[in-house]
């Protein structure tokens, strides 16, 4: 029996309530996400608890208060340390918009954690060819950074990204609920450039009535037929998806099995995007969600997060930033020599 990686999935952030945003107890939790409101309604403001504030207490012992001012500063600066060491971005700058949830949207991955069996596979091989369909762009590294969502080694000792077979097109598919109407014709776009770079052969399927979460099963035969499910591509909000809760703008991520020989593939993934993206204004005529769709099908086709706020794959969205930079197209690239998977 196959072992499958649930959906690695990102995020962006889109409030200026004063929430500090999810991810941050989330990481605390061992998940990448942001941290939680503050709950101004916890407070007791009736007239009883005013009065019971203002009561003369006694005070403590100076020997007592001592210690209570020590282990308080102790257990403070142990909290900041842990605090400032799960920021995704911990210059000044991050720190400032983690406390203060500025209106930043941030991108972010949504983690499965651990690892789901399968009661049934597809037949193996499905539209596996016997050499890669495409050539990657021939990029030479400039310095720029880049990173992706997971690495393997292979038998040599050589460390590879966890991709996409490069012998068989990626199929996706479309929910269109709630989505803008413009969708296909920029999903036409984005495609198109991850194909020039990778040298994958992306398939728009067409549309389905698929409303998924994330864990979201990567085999749907009544649906999609004995095959993997597609990479799917849909608009959505917290009350559906709780990742995307906060100033979560997007998730998506690849799902991934082993062939059998211990080297990792990935089959289907998903991409989930905020809808309330489509309630921002246009950046330099692009529509705002665009963005958040490149960094999330290059979350989807296996790079991650850097924190070079240049790249489109830093985790904080930036609006001189709307298109791949020269570290993503080259992570990108290197993608899109991952390992055929004929036994899958």
């Amino acid at each position: 029996m196959r072992r499958c990686h649930p959906v690695s999935s990102d995020d962006l952030p889109r409030s200026k309530s004063g929430r500090i945003p999810q991810w941050v107890v989330d990481e605390a939790r061992g998940r990448e996400s942001a941290p939680p409101p503050w709950r101004g309604d916890t407070w007791d403001t009736s007239v009883e608890a005013d009065r019971a504030r203002t009561r003369r207490r006694r005070p403590a012992s100076p020997s007592t208060s001592v210690l209570t001012a020590v282990l308080s500063v102790l257990v403070i600066a142990g909290s900041a340390v842990v605090w400032w060491s799960r920021l995704p971005d911990q210059s000044w700058d991050g720190a400032v918009d983690a406390l203060f949830s500025r209106d930043v949207l941030r991108y972010d991955t949504a983690s499965g954690g651990g690892v789901a069996s399968l009661a049934h596979l597809p037949e193996p091989g499905f539209e596996e060819e016997d050499a890669p369909l495409g050539t990657p762009a021939p990029l030479a590294w400039d310095g720029s950074a880049y990173a992706f969502e997971r690495t393997q080694e292979l038998p040599d000792g050589t460390q590879v990204p966890v991709a996409w077979s490069p012998c068989r097109p990626v199929h996706v598919s479309l929910n269109l609920n709630e989505a803008p109407a413009d969708l296909v014709d920029q999903m036409r776009v984005v495609l198109s450039e991850l194909e020039a770079v990778t040298g994958l052969v992306l398939v728009v399927d067409g549309t389905t009535d698929e409303d998924a979460r994330v864990g979201r099963s990567p085999v749907q035969p009544e649906r999609y037929g004995d095959r993997w499910a597609p990479l799917l591509v849909q608009f959505s909000d917290e009350s559906r998806v709780p990742e995307l809760e906060g100033d979560v703008a997007g998730i998506g991520g690849p799902q991934v099995v082993d062939r059998g020989d211990g080297l990792l593939v990935a089959v289907s993934g998903a991409v989930w995007i905020d809808t309330t993206m489509l309630e921002r204004d246009p950046v330099d005529g692009v529509p705002a969600y665009v963005p958040v769709l490149r960094h999330e099908l290059a979350h989807a086709l296996g790079l991650g997060h850097v924190q070079d706020a240049s790249q489109l794959m830093n985790p904080k969205a930036s609006p001189d930033v709307l298109t791949y930079q020269a570290g993503d197209r080259y992570g990108l690239s290197m993608l899109g020599r991952g390992v055929c998977a004929p036994d899958v």
